[in-house]
């Protein structure tokens, strides 16, 4: 197949990259918030969290300035929208969900 002239079919069949898509997000919040925020809306609180977690995990370690100005940037924006329901129980010593929860803290908030 000659990639040269083998053009996508649609937008579907052009990989995402997850970085650059990232990128563009903030970037659009940066220039005007509030087609961010409808989406946030949107989104489970929950989700836009595990988002957010798997982000750091995934790329805060090796990233670029951009980058984690990006993840961070997101975090501020998902944390407005938390609430306490969101949020892991410290009641129950026995449940592993408030340590991965604070692990995540730890990290996202120390950068590189």
């Amino acid at each position: 197949m000659d990639l040269e002239s083998s053009y996508p079919e649609g937008d579907g069949f052009i990989p995402i990259d997850p970085i650059g898509s990232l990128l563009l997000l903030t970037t659009s919040y940066a220039t005007d918030s509030t087609d961010l925020e409808k989406l946030l809306n949107d989104i489970p609180t929950k989700d836009c969290l595990a988002t957010h977690q798997r982000l750091v995990d995934s790329y805060l370690d090796e990233a670029n300035f951009n980058v984690i100005d990006a993840i961070v940037l997101l975090g501020m924006i998902i944390e407005k929208h938390l609430t306490p329901p969101d949020l892991p129980s410290f009641t129950n010593p026995q449940d592993p969900a408030p340590s991965k929860f604070l692990e995540y803290l730890q990290v996202s908030t120390s950068g590189n």
